[in-house]
């Protein structure tokens, strides 16, 4: 028999192998799923203490968010950066120093014969920057591709796949069936049947990123 932790040591090393980044796993089987539950499944439990920080967690049960592992660069127990809501880390206040008390920098020294220039200052340009950066990350990240319905270009709220193993906004779907589609919207091969399956992972990753790009433009 293989242990709940046997799996969950393998899943850690997956993630290792191929640094892996963002990771969607049951945190119990689905007839175990209640209001308020936490992570039941010992393969979840191993991977959420075990898994390299780099790597950001959700933990699912029957389609709903159990748990949520933030990605986080701190060295300690990986433990520590799993919770139900993201947190952060206070900087750590320097023994002997009062809370509001700040270091003041130093003045520049001057030589003879030189004089100083008042310079722009570098927060303002880096302020800029990263203003620009922040209103093109919705634009510029690969992954909306993913995001969206093959049929109608927008990102899908409730995706589906089909039998032809693509994704679709659920309603799209049957939109293209209502108007006589008997074949693929991707391939245009025929379809052998007209089911559709719940993508529960591809649904809360979504969720997630609209979450962080709320300006996004539909």
């Amino acid at each position: 028999m293989i242990s709940g932790h046997d799996v969950g040591e393998g899943i850690v090393e997956l993630i290792y192998q191929n640094i892996i980044t963002n990771l969607v796993m049951g945190a119990a089987a689905d007839p175990h799923y209640s209001r308020g539950m936490s992570i039941t499944s010992r393969k979840a439990e191993y991977v959420s203490q075990h898994a390299p920080h780099s790597c950001k967690i959700w933990f699912i049960c029957k389609g709903k968010l159990i748990k949520q592992r933030e990605r986080s660069f701190y060295l300690g127990n990986p433990s520590d950066s799993f919770s139900e809501f993201s947190t952060s880390a206070e900087k750590p206040i320097s023994k002997g120093r009062r809370r509001d008390e700040e270091e003041e920098p130093e003045s520049p020294k001057e030589h003879p014969g030189w004089i100083l220039e008042p310079e722009e200052s570098p927060k303002k340009g880096r302020k800029e920057t990263i203003e620009k950066s922040k209103s093109n990350e919705s634009d510029e990240d690969p992954r909306l591709e993913d995001f969206k319905c093959p049929i109608s270009m927008e990102i899908m709220r409730d995706p589906h796949v089909a039998a032809d193993g693509f994704t679709y906004e659920a309603e799209e779907f049957r939109k293209w069936l209502r108007s006589g589609g008997r074949t693929s919207p991707k391939t245009n091969k025929p379809l052998e049947n007209h089911n559709l399956v719940p993508n529960h992972t591809l649904r809360i990753i979504i969720k997630d990123w609209l979450e962080k790009n709320p300006n996004y433009k539909r």
